[in-house]
């Protein structure tokens, strides 16, 4: 739980401000990240991207998609209240990565109630299933007793109610989902930090549920005003019992020193504590490390963000030993709360060990990337100069792209325009550039029966020089170059080519010295000449935004489904077009 929020109220409408850009990694070498999606999300103090889940291979795609939440978003199915919402984003065909799911708030539930700050969900081919906490309900009644919901089936979803708190429990401010009786169905770990007892005393737990909401243990905090619950991280099995173990944060234990406790899923009994020094808000981010060590052991982190004197510490623990593997520390900045948002398990570099992301409110950087093997610095992603203020409330790693590297996700709760939120996707290792264009027009049917389909590979900075043309579906044996244009636009079937050409404005060739042949199977791989000159002359800029397609030579009588005069003789066609933004 980020401990900087700028909750605020807005009635406003929702709405989606996607800012898409394109650059590309290099090589698997993971300090050569590149944005490659940016979007503010709903309207002013609707804190998109607050919370963070990556959804691994939704819809089959080899790529996993990322769920967000925005807690105060107006959004709702009825369209009015501060209902808030949690918005699962995917791949739905190449070159669109959009909203594919919205689990909206039940009918504009209370104003401010922050549906959907926590949740944990998943989605398969049945639908999406899992509890969304909103953490808030009763606040506006001083109660703040808290709410959970229950999720399941094909979306748009519309979740029931699970179970409510007692008095000013904020039940729901953190939901884990662990199978805990290994019949391979998961059940719900949900906090509670406040929980009133007495007057100044407030006794948290951590409530146990099945899949159906009916409660199953409750696992009370070890001392009182600790925040026990704000965080909550579901472990795989690190006693070899066959289940899971999960991680309790209290970064209020001690008066501010925090404490972190490690519960055995199989029994809910208390396996270690993990005590923080002075100050330093220990178990503010309690979660899963992935296989850091690669000892067949999942390992954990457990983050410090008030840790002096560098303002902010994540200590990564093994699963096996339980002792600390490496330390990931601030830079000595004042307010810096490093630590504030972390995630794991995914590999950044390629080299078979999960890393780290770890967030941060202020400083330089939005991020820091650390490596799995040794806690050396793989990666920085520094701040922008676009409403970059407000502090990082989420990051998680996946593999967007589908290349089996892990990508970066950073959230923002309160940034944006007027705090909208934002969310940014930075990518890792080579990519398939075509995915990350936006596709102004499709390729149509050549000699083979399909349309040819282009992409580019490698690296979109112009200064590496080291961009690859790939085809596949021409016909076989036959040549063709690029065109480019700054523009887009349509001129269908020009000079009796059976294609369209996507460009509009000037349009420049790049043939002489990257004119390409197809081989047996009808596919292209050429290496970019960059010093061969654009025809009209011109040159690539890094921050121009281009687009791209390839004209191939194609002798076919068209078809009604290809050209508009069925029977014509064409000679030529042209592939699917590509965006491409240079760096």
């Amino acid at each position: 739980m980020p401990l900087l929020n700028a909750m605020k109220h807005n009635n406003s409408l929702w709405k989606h401000s996607f800012l898409a850009t394109l650059a590309l990694a290099t090589t698997a070498i993971a300090d050569a990240q590149s944005k490659i999606f940016d979007a503010y999300g709903p309207t002013t103090e609707d804190q998109f991207g607050y919370t963070l889940q990556s959804m691994p291979n939704i819809n089959n795609t080899g790529r996993d998609a990322i769920a967000v939440a925005s807690p105060r978003s107006s959004g709702s199915s009825t369209g009015s209240g501060q209902a808030g919402m949690v918005e699962i984003l995917g791949w739905t065909a190449p070159g669109t990565f959009q909203v594919i799911e919205t689990i909206y708030a039940p009918g504009g539930i209370g104003t401010g109630t922050a549906f959907g700050r926590e949740f944990a969900i998943t989605r398969d081919t049945t639908g999406t299933k899992g509890v969304i906490g909103e953490p808030e309900a009763g606040l506006a009644m001083t109660t703040a007793t808290g709410r959970i919901w229950g999720i399941g089936g094909v979306g748009p979803s519309f979740p029931t109610a699970m179970d409510t708190g007692g008095l000013q429990d904020e039940l729901g401010s953190a939901v884990a989902a662990l199978d805990l009786d290994g019949d391979g169905i998961d059940e719900y770990l949900v906090g509670a930090p406040v929980s009133f007892v007495a007057q100044g005393s407030q006794l948290a737990y951590v409530q146990v549920y099945d899949a159906s909401g009916i409660p199953l243990a409750t696992i009370n905090a070890p001392t009182v005003n600790t925040r026990f619950g704000a965080a909550i991280g579901a472990l795989g099995d690190l006693d070899g019992d066959g289940i899971g173990e999960f991680l309790v944060g209290a970064p209020f234990t001690s008066s501010g020193s925090g404490a972190a406790y490690l519960y055995s899923g199989a029994t809910q009994t208390l396996m270690a504590t993990f005590a923080g020094g002075t100050g330093d808000l220990m178990g503010t981010q309690v979660g899963s490390a992935g296989y850091v060590d690669n000892d067949s052991v999942p390992d954990f982190y457990i983050s410090s963000p008030n840790y002096t004197p560098t303002s902010g510490l994540v200590a990564v623990y093994s699963g096996a030993t339980l002792a600390p593997i490496y330390q990931a520390q601030g830079s000595n900045t004042v307010f810096q709360y490093f630590g504030n948002a972390v995630a794991g398990g995914g590999d950044v570099n390629g080299d078979g060990h999960d890393d780290l992301i770890v967030g941060e409110a202020t400083s330089t950087n939005l991020a820091t990337i650390f490596s799995g093997a040794n806690g050396a610095v793989l990666s920085t992603i520094p701040r922008d100069a676009s409403n970059d203020s407000a502090e990082v409330t989420s990051t998680a790693l996946a593999d967007v792209d589908g290349n089996g590297i892990a990508d970066a996700i950073v959230g923002q709760g309160g940034a944006g325009i007027g705090s909208s939120g934002r969310m940014r996707v930075y990518a890792f290792g080579q990519e398939n550039i075509a995915w990350y264009g936006s596709t102004s027009c499709y390729g149509e049917e050549n000699s083979t029966g399909v349309a040819a389909t282009f992409n580019l590979l490698g690296s979109a900075v112009l200064a590496n020089q080291d961009l690859t043309v790939h085809v596949e579906d021409m016909p076989l044996f036959s040549f063709g170059y690029m065109l480019l244009s700054m523009n887009q636009g349509m001129i269908v079937h020009p000079g009796g080519s059976c294609g369209n050409i996507c460009l509009g404005g000037t349009i420049h060739r790049w043939a002489a010295g990257n004119v390409f042949q197809s081989n047996v199977y009808g596919e292209v791989n050429s290496q970019v000449d960059f010093s061969v000159p654009l025809y009209p002359s011109t040159t690539l800029l890094a921050g121009q935004a281009w687009y791209v397609q390839v004209w191939y030579r194609d002798a076919v009588l068209s078809t009604a489904t290809g050209c508009t005069t069925p029977g014509q003789q064409v000679t030529s066609n042209l592939s699917n077009s590509v965006a491409v933004t240079w760096q």
